[in-house]
């Protein structure tokens, strides 16, 4: 735990905490283009996912500068993309670069890379939403005052579309050689299940940061309201003005994946594996889950709650 001197200069405002193929990449750019907030060059820096245990590729596993320099990978990709930056006159990402490959990871060490920004800072990664309660204290020990944003899909949309990204990310991949054998085996490995438990990531953050500072965007809002859901979302994190926000949000999802239909099958066991998750969000919670759960089941919840860009727990 961190100096409580430290605690109350922390420059974190904010973590956007997952999930993948929920929007992500969507959320930081509109950020991005708010003037009171600031983001990092770098979308995902994966500090504290940091452990092996966690199924997240990291860059920052090992804390020490001079063993990483003895690979030659990494100190070659390292290198690799500073150059690529340097070639694009990206200055101000490559001095963020020099200090993201070239230093001792701690928590000195991510509390100084938003030193430097202005206004509401933070930072969007992903694979936060697998976190253990043990690594979610060490955020909050660091930014105990911190707004948590999870944005959500329909999980049986988010398992195909996180299969569809990981699969076409392979070299050589190709979708007619593929088996349910093969589409069952990701769909249950726990680095898909984990992602898509939202009901688990709710419970481990809601037990570590108070209710009051987490906020759950919808990626159904995505397309049916973006300029409420980055409004509703930026003024939870600090006071934003409707003029703060551009006339115009693009609704359209950024990392897109092929449009590859899913096969009946795959569909069917899905719609029984998420089945039980859907309707306990649905009832405990309304709105969109509602949504989710008369679309994939024709069934209605007891809930009544309409649907809206973003939820609060309470």
């Amino acid at each position: 735990m961190i100096e409580s001197n430290q605690i109350e200069t922390s420059p974190i405002d904010f973590w956007g905490i997952g999930v993948q193929k929920c929007g992500t990449t969507w959320l930081h750019f509109q950020l991005k283009s708010i003037p009171k907030f600031s983001m990092l060059p770098v979308k995902e820096i994966h500090y504290f996912d940091r452990s092996k245990n966690y199924s997240s590729p990291n860059k920052l596993i090992e804390n020490s500068l001079n063993k990483r320099l003895t690979d030659p990978k990494w100190t070659s990709d390292a290198l690799s993309n500073i150059s690529n930056n340097l070639e694009k006159k990206k200055f101000k990402k490559v001095s963020f670069l020099l200090k993201y490959y070239f230093s001792n990871y701690n928590d000195n060490w991510y509390l100084s890379l938003f030193e430097e920004l202005k206004g509401y800072k933070g930072e969007i990664t992903p694979s936060y939403c697998i976190l253990k309660k043990s690594d979610i204290l060490k955020m909050y020990n660091l930014s105990p005052q911190a707004k948590i944003v999870l944005m959500v899909r329909n999980p049986i949309d988010r398992a195909w579309s996180h299969f569809k990204m990981e699969s076409e990310n392979k070299k050589h991949f190709s979708y007619e050689n593929l088996t349910n054998e093969d589409l069952l085996k990701f769909l249950t490995a726990e680095k898909q299940v984990l992602r898509s438990d939202y009901n688990q990531i709710i419970k481990n953050y809601s037990e570590v940061f108070p209710k009051k500072q987490i906020i759950i965007g919808f990626f159904d809002a995505i397309i049916d309201d973006p300029h409420s859901l980055i409004f509703e979302v930026s003024n939870f994190i600090g006071k934003v003005s409707q003029k703060n926000i551009k006339n115009k949000v693009n609704p359209q999802a950024i990392n897109k994946s092929k449009s590859i239909k899913m096969p009946p099958q795959i569909e069917a066991f899905l719609k029984e594996f998420y089945y039980s998750q859907i309707k306990f969000l649905a009832q405990n919670h309304g709105g969109y889950f509602n949504t989710w759960l008369e679309k994939t089941y024709g069934e209605k919840s007891n809930n009544s709650t309409l649907p809206s860009p973003t939820l609060r727990l309470t």
